[in-house]
């Protein structure tokens, strides 16, 4: 059945080679018979005669692209690896973690000195400006990382909180001064939601 579907539309697309409504069926028709790559072809045509206005042509191709690629990446894994990667390949894996090495490579600041540096920054009802606040927020969030390397997951907790509060919107941005800074930063969660938090944090730390 399939078969012959595609069979007409091969001869209607003889006639008319840029007939969407052939496009389509015969790249529905190739699907079914796993004709994948045939089928995203048709697909690929049927959006791009269409000015991508055809529904069928553009969530087909959308689809069929994500089989086609699902199909390819089984059967690399199934085939031997025969071969090394080029050593550009690795030199070029190696070098894009350049940064990262270099990060961890930097010596991390105790908790003590990080909230030394934000006791010198003030209260972060005295922060005036933008720049301040993303100071700041920059040290709670350090800080959260040394808290949660010590297993005190709720003072990270809160500083990561503590640390978004100071974070405004777009739309606030020029109005800063004017927002009010709360003296808790913590969001309305009760005592079993808060819970649950620590216990999700906790679960992550002891899976890495």
């Amino acid at each position: 059945k399939h078969a012959e579907a595609e069979a007409d539309c091969d001869a209607a697309l003889a006639i008319a080679p840029d007939y969407v409504k052939a496009l389509c069926r015969r790249a529905i028709a190739r699907e079914k018979q796993g004709k994948l790559e045939g089928a995203l072809l048709d697909l690929t045509a049927a959006s791009l005669l269409s000015g991508f206005t055809n529904e069928v042509a553009v969530t087909g191709a959308d689809r069929v692209l994500k089989l086609v690629a699902q199909s390819k990446a089984e059967r690399r894994l199934d085939e031997p690896m025969r071969h090394l990667p080029s050593a550009s390949f690795i030199s070029t894996f190696v070098d894009s973690f350049k940064l990262h090495r270099t990060l961890l490579g930097k010596p991390r600041r105790t908790v003590a000195a990080i909230t030394a540096e934000l006791t010198k920054q003030g209260s972060a009802a005295e922060c005036s400006s933008v720049d301040a606040a993303v100071a700041r927020a920059r040290c709670l969030c350090e800080r959260a990382h040394a808290y949660m390397s010590a297993n005190d997951f709720e003072s990270a907790f809160s500083d990561w909180l503590a640390s978004c509060a100071l974070i405004p919107t777009p739309s606030a941005v020029p109005s800063w001064t004017e927002l009010p800074v709360p003296k808790d930063a913590r969001p309305a969660l009760d005592e079993k939601q808060l819970q649950q938090v620590l216990s999700t944090w906790k679960d992550f730390s002891s899976a890495k």
